[in-house]
């Protein structure tokens, strides 16, 4: 853990819920969102944390928007992208990471919000030797329309 980055309002000096922490990394954590527009400095509302289990989780709302509804008929791309995966993991430790979501606003009717676990396991590779993937539930939540 490196318990500088989540200096926060809690006894213990750490993030508590409520608390705003801006995201660092060996390279800083950013959303590309499709059209090369880039959103760097990323603020995250501490929505839950463990100090037992060293991980705070949060919450980053962004407002972006699009010349046209998609990208030419095919979704938009977004990707909240960074480095490094922890240096302790067996597998592509300290290596850049992605999570990516495609974007339709002809085929949304509200903004998606990733709901998970503050850390997945995933095996080196599938049993037919693929690259393993996890799908990523998503809530729909409130407020994201389509107009001129």
């Amino acid at each position: 853990s490196n318990n500088k980055l989540f200096q926060g309002s809690a006894p213990d000096g750490l993030a508590a819920i409520g608390d705003v922490l801006t995201l660092y990394g060996k390279e800083p954590p950013q959303l590309l969102y499709g059209d090369e527009s880039v959103a760097t400095v990323l603020k995250m509302t501490v929505t839950a944390y463990s100090v037992m289990e060293d991980w705070v989780m949060g919450e980053i709302r962004f407002r972006h928007s699009y010349h046209t509804p998609n990208n030419g008929g095919r979704p938009w791309l977004v990707q909240y992208v960074g480095c490094c995966r922890l240096s302790s993991l067996a597998n592509n430790a300290d290596a850049n990471w992605a999570v990516t979501a495609e974007i339709d606003l002809l085929q949304a009717t509200s903004s998606p919000r990733a709901a998970t676990l503050p850390m997945i396991h995933l095996p080196l590779m599938t049993m037919d030797g693929g690259m393993p993937s996890v799908y990523i539930p998503t809530q729909k939540s409130r407020g994201m329309e389509w107009g001129e």
